[in-house]
């Protein structure tokens, strides 16, 4: 195993440490509204934890920024937001005034800006989340009944999608500008609204005319027919990976669930509690959250099995919004190989990336890493050995991400392709004896590096490695089976033993010096070390 640029080599036990790390997932928390405040369930176990929060009159919606520090909730009675610190579940500074009757809300994903949608005055409250003031109001919607109930804001942050119930159709609000650029017509009381996560598409819940619209973004026109669910779809939300999306029907009191690919609904619909409203599913996928208003509870469903899993969730009256802390998950590294000497690019996949704190492939740091954004990071690998290992994202509150198939990176160390290198054997002092004739070997490989397993032998004797440091290699000393012939051939293999590949030979004279006690001592000079 060789390969051109210098690096510090790890003995065979960090090959080891590399694959076999200590795995601590955080767990996400989900937070409903309702009517008497916020509740916070431990997914872990499904259980309300400590008190309701109490937030404004009214909280209905309710949204957490991407590095899961805050919740932003809409209190709809009184037209505030609330912020609570997801640290210690207490609500920080006070109540930042919106528009009239405030009914959804959106962070972008570098957790910059809040888009409240404001029912009651027909337009779109921007919120600074730096100093929580509102820096903007976008008018939406026909005015004057545009009614906004819905906001979504696709993966870039580019645009923010608004669904009209008033005037059936979505706005599109340019966030650099915060002006409309477009309005979609879409079906009858158009409701909740969803990005998929390539931004490609956006779903659209029609709460009069029981179906889905799908909007592509690229042209801003609805395509296809509308999709037929369940009666009066409220709450959407796209699975992470884009490829299924859960509708609740509140008046059947059900879930849709689409295929993406088809745009049809798969599978039976998957009965929750009373008059379901919000849903949310857990960054990793595994599972819908979905808050019933008419049964204070809410319903979890096993993605993987489409059922309902558990008992309800008892939590305040009249659960209307729920958001899901991130957690950090790696879902895909790309490319997901490169040189043991470390330097490859690579394109680290995922949710829960901002505020990053660490990227390491295996137990060692990336030599450097830019957080994209949410969901994607740009690293660079370290100095590695050959071997497959797992790439781990660590953030301040998604923790450190789980391992998993997709997170995984393979260390490969190309075949020495190079000019010769020098040896340098040394023998034991002479003219002191030595029984029989021994000396050992510093390898200095002009640039070049021997890493992970290597055996050195010298004629028909094997011997260890003893160090590996930097361009050098140390034997322990090598016993000469023939002192009487002028040369020997030294021998350095691929691998624990003598039979991987073959890769520095080297063969040089031997001449004696005298020495005491009827022996003498090898004297061997620097010779050239060559790829056989």
């Amino acid at each position: 195993m060789v390969t051109k640029k210098m690096y510090s080599i790890a003995l065979a036990l960090a090959a080891i440490i590399l694959i076999c790390v200590n795995i601590v997932e955080a767990q996400p928390y989900a937070y409903v509204a309702n009517g008497n405040g916020v509740y916070v369930i431990d997914t872990a176990t499904n259980t309300v934890v400590g008190s309701p929060i109490t937030v404004g009159s009214g909280p209905w919606a309710i949204a957490i920024n991407p590095n899961g520090a805050y919740a932003y909730v809409v209190n709809n009675a009184d037209h505030t937001v609330s912020v609570i610190d997801t640290s210690s579940n207490t609500v920080v500074g006070s109540p930042i005034t919106v528009g009239s009757g405030p009914w959804a809300i959106a962070i972008t994903p570098n957790g910059a800006y809040a888009y409240v949608a404001n029912g009651g005055s027909s337009n779109v409250s921007v919120i600074n989340t730096a100093t929580n003031t509102v820096t903007a109001t976008v008018p939406v919607g026909n005015m004057p009944w545009g009614y906004p109930e819905g906001v979504a804001i696709n993966p870039n942050g580019a645009y923010a999608y608004v669904t009209n119930s008033g005037s059936n159709n979505v706005s599109v609000i340019d966030t650099t500008t915060n002006t409309v650029t477009a309005t979609v017509p879409v079906g009858n009381m158009p409701w909740g609204v969803a990005v998929t996560p390539d931004g490609t598409k956006v779903y659209v819940t029609n709460r009069f005319d029981d179906t889905v619209s799908v909007i592509d973004t690229a042209t801003n026109t609805v395509v296809g027919s509308p999709i037929p669910v369940g009666s009066a779809p409220l709450g959407i939300a796209v699975t992470p990976d884009g490829k299924k999306v859960y509708v609740t029907n509140l008046w059947s009191s059900d879930v849709s669930v689409i295929d993406t690919s088809s745009n049809t609904v798969v599978g039976s619909p998957i009965t929750v509690g009373a008059n379901p409203n919000a849903i949310a599913i857990t960054p990793n996928g595994a599972y819908a959250y979905v808050a019933n208003d008419g049964s204070n509870t809410v319903s979890v469903i096993d993605t993987s099995t489409k059922t309902v899993v558990g008992s309800p969730i008892q939590v305040g009256s009249g659960p209307w919004g729920i958001a899901i802390t991130p957690v950090t998950i790696v879902t895909g590294v790309t490319p997901n190989s490169g040189t043991v000497a470390g330097g490859t690019s690579v394109t680290i996949a995922g949710t829960g990336f901002t505020g990053a704190s660490a990227v390491t492939f295996g137990s060692t740091a990336a030599a450097s890493y830019t957080v994209n954004s949410d969901s994607s990071i740009t690293a660079t690998s370290p100095i590695g050995t050959a071997g497959t290992g797992d790439v781990y994202v660590t953030t301040p509150v998604g923790g450190k991400s789980a391992q998993t198939s997709a997170d995984q990176f393979t260390y490969v160390a190309p075949p020495f392709d190079g000019p010769t290198a020098t040896a340098t054997i040394y023998q034991s002092v002479c003219p002191i004896p030595v029984a029989p004739d021994t000396f050992t070997t510093t390898l200095t490989l002009n640039g070049y590096v021997i890493g992970g397993s290597v055996k050195a032998v010298l004629n028909s004797g094997a011997q260890s490695i003893t160090a590996l440091s930097g361009t050098t290699v140390t034997t322990a000393a090598l016993s000469s089976p023939n002192p009487a012939t002028d040369t020997e051939t030294l021998n350095i293999y691929d691998g624990p033993n003598a039979t991987g590949k073959l890769l520095f030979q080297v063969s040089f004279p031997l001449t004696r010096c005298s020495g005491s006690g009827g022996s003498s001592n090898l004297f061997v000079p620097d010779v050239l070390f060559r790829d056989p």
